[in-house]
């Protein structure tokens, strides 16, 4: 029964690759062997669902995402949400192209990016707050060969292990060998958006998400190690600089083990979290500063981490 099924598997995906006429990833891109590629990136879908998909499903939605894919500066994220084509077909490339997908849908949405935690987390959050219908997730994590202008050359193989399969565990960095990254390849189909938001603004609203996701997991050891140096000065030690300072963290509180006070409990408090207890979005200082309507916060020039990495005025 297994051999079977697994027979049934590598017809579906040999007939799909068949029926892609050229190779995915136009513009010199190239994602290797075809049977190869659409084994990995369908890794996760069950037997049953390819089988029930079809062949010319199976090769348009593929060739889609890898066209996408076909040039990514390092470090950006691509994303291109397009009405639904017709079922098994791919639309030419373009601006406003539709792409291909399963159906029946009226949008949908492909990502490429670096392999992050909590990615699919973030994007369906970002996709309910519009109100989407979404009728099916695909997320492969690959292993791919880029040259240093971003061109893809290869699709490697999978990301191996379950750790981060539903987008929330640590990224697979060390199955990428030199000259290797591992990536996030997302494919939503959505039946509707509740509030019909242009689909331009849709795709400007996930490229802000992730580049939050991404700001935050680049910079969540920064904000641990304040977290950490902050408990610190709080039980009455004096903790490591923070980020933007120099010399070390001055002491915030006097308290002591024999006389536990509210400062010592927050510093307890903020050990707690970060020992590996909570994820920070972001952080910055601000100094208490006179105002024209009394005491005011400003911040801090420079000391912005997280999704307030970056100082605005105002």
């Amino acid at each position: 029964m297994s051999e079977t099924v697994d027979e049934a598997r590598d017809s579906a995906l040999e007939r799909a690759a068949q029926a892609t006429a050229t190779d995915p990833g136009g513009g010199g891109a190239s994602v290797g062997d075809l049977t190869a590629f659409l084994r990995v990136y369908y890794r996760h879908v069950a037997t049953e669902d390819l089988v029930a998909f079809g062949s010319e499903q199976l090769a348009a939605v593929a060739a889609a995402h890898a066209d996408l894919a076909a040039e990514r500066p390092q470090g950006r994220a691509l994303v291109q949400v397009a009405d639904a084509s017709p079922e098994g077909q791919q639309a030419e490339a373009g601006p406003g192209a539709a792409i291909a997908g399963f159906g029946p849908v009226q949008t949908v949405v492909d990502i490429v990016t670096d392999d992050m935690p909590f990615l699919v987390d973030s994007v369906t959050m970002e996709l309910n707050r519009h109100q989407a219908d979404i009728n099916l997730i695909l997320h492969p994590r690959l292993v791919v060969r880029r040259d240093v202008t971003g061109t893809l050359h290869e699709v490697v193989g999978p990301v191996s292990g379950n750790n981060g399969t539903a987008g929330d565990g640590t990224a697979g960095d060390g199955d990428a060998a030199p000259g290797e990254i591992t990536e996030s390849w997302m494919h939503i189909e959505l039946a509707g958006l509740g509030d019909r938001v242009p689909l331009a603004e849709l795709e400007a609203d996930l490229c802000r998400v992730l580049d939050d996701v991404r700001v935050t997991i680049e910079d969540q050891p920064k904000m641990t190690a304040a977290a950490a140096s902050l408990a610190l000065s709080l039980e009455g030690a004096a903790g490591a600089p923070l980020p933007g300072r120099t010399g070390p963290q001055p002491v915030l509180s006097a308290t002591t083990a024999s006389q536990p006070g509210p400062d010592s409990e927050a510093g307890e408090l903020l050990r707690w979290l970060s020992d590996g207890h909570f994820i920070f979005l972001g952080y910055r200082e601000y100094d208490l500063v006179p105002g024209d309507d009394g005491m005011t916060l400003r911040a801090v020039a420079g000391t912005g981490l997280g999704f307030l990495r970056h100082d605005r005025e105002g």
